[in-house]
């Protein structure tokens, strides 16, 4: 469905890929955080971690990551380009900024931006 080339169909399921990404993301920031604060045996120094703080679930360990690595592809074929800065040069020989305003293609950009950030932090393995 991703792979479509309609633009609105395209957008709709970016909108989704970005919520599932932050998502998956947050919860492997969460699993590594309950395993470094697991609980420690009474009179030994070795940390100890209940059954669900070990893994994550079969979803997040095996079916995830081969989604996420689709999408991350996807985002590449489709990445919208950053807003254009046009430099000039002025009557007194100055260096001039000028950007062109296309807020629909800025925010698409910004959302597959941040969506891919969201896809490296939750698989860095992947994203090398």
């Amino acid at each position: 469905m991703s792979r479509i080339q309609d633009e609105e169909l395209f957008k709709i399921c970016l909108d989704f890929w970005h919520f599932f990404a932050n998502d998956v993301m947050k919860k492997q920031t969460q699993y590594a955080q309950n395993f470094q604060t697991s609980t420690q045996i009474p009179g030994m120094n070795i940390p100890v971690a209940s059954q669900a703080q070990q893994a994550p679930s079969l979803m997040h360990a095996h079916v995830y990551p081969q989604i996420l690595a689709e999408v991350k592809n996807i985002m590449f074929d489709h990445m919208a380009k950053p807003k254009e800065v046009l430099l000039s040069i002025d009557d007194n020989g100055d260096v001039m900024e000028e950007y062109e305003l296309d807020t629909e293609n800025t925010a698409l950009y910004e959302t597959m931006r941040e969506t891919l950030i969201f896809l490296a932090n939750s698989n860095t393995d992947e994203m090398i």
